[in-house]
């Protein structure tokens, strides 16, 4: 969990070329893709953000994505330096930045109990497109005490830069969800006798993104399977690198208040 007054960030890194189309998705889509800082070209740094900070070392593990599929993690980009040169990086808040404020809350957090992370689906709610990108939303999942569900909307309400109040309260059906217990991301969370599940828009929406994406140059490949949700149009994917940024200060949401 995340020391107090600190906000968890999602770092997404991909080719300049896509960089005004996905910045313009995250506008139209503040739930899932709050957007903290968007980098210059070529500029690993974020001093806004996170002061001394090197997107290209200081994550313990980086996800290089190719032609649609996880090709490896790594613990660095060394090896990516000529490419990073023509790289944008998004940085996106994480709802990991309101889990502190539940706990102080008296709310209990089943996927910290558990020691596991927090479950996450795609869903047939599809995002408001830009440019290139269009995808369905992708939400977590916290199971939560009936009787604590207007502390947790209270709470979570005063954080938009971590997503925000809850999206759906109850039944995950009507997300186009069929099985809580076979998470698309993340974790199999297990509720308590009086849970009631609560999800929030997540980040995770940005690699759904990306894969769903278009760009000239690159050959037709082969898109995820949504099985029969809502399904982008299948075209051509950048390279790019998911990762997780932890203790990113939360500057911004204090000129929030």
């Amino acid at each position: 969990m995340l020391l107090r007054g600190f906000q968890q960030a999602n770092v997404l890194v991909l080719s300049s070329a896509l960089a005004k189309d996905f910045e313009a998705f995250c506008i139209k889509n503040t739930a899932p893709l709050p957007l903290l800082f968007m980098s210059e070209r070529g500029q690993m740094s974020c001093e806004a953000v996170a002061q001394q900070a090197d997107v290209t070392m200081d994550i313990s593990q980086y996800c290089v994505y190719e032609h649609g599929k996880m090709l490896k993690t790594v613990s660095n980009l060394n090896e990516y330096k000529c490419c990073l040169r023509d790289m944008v990086c998004f940085y996106l808040g994480c709802s990991f930045g309101f889990e502190g404020k539940l706990k102080e809350a008296g709310v209990p957090l089943r996927n910290v109990e558990q020691d596991v992370n927090v479950s996450m689906y795609r869903t047939t709610v599809p995002c408001a497109p830009a440019g290139v990108f269009h995808c369905p939303m992708v939400v977590t999942m916290r199971p939560v005490p009936a009787e604590m569900i207007d502390t947790v909307v209270e709470v979570t309400h005063l954080n938009p830069l971590a997503h925000g109040a809850p999206i759906h309260i109850g039944d995950p059906a009507l997300l186009g969800i069929r099985d809580l217990s076979r998470p698309d991301y993340g974790d199999r969370v297990q509720p308590e006798s009086g849970d009631v599940s609560v999800f929030w828009a997540c980040g995770v929406t940005a690699v759904e993104a990306v894969l769903s994406s278009t760009l000239l140059g690159i050959r037709d490949l082969s898109r995820p399977d949504y099985g029969d949700r809502v399904q982008p149009e299948s075209g051509d994917v950048p390279v790019f690198w998911a990762c997780g940024v932890t203790a990113v200060e939360a500057v911004l949401s204090s000129s929030k208040k």
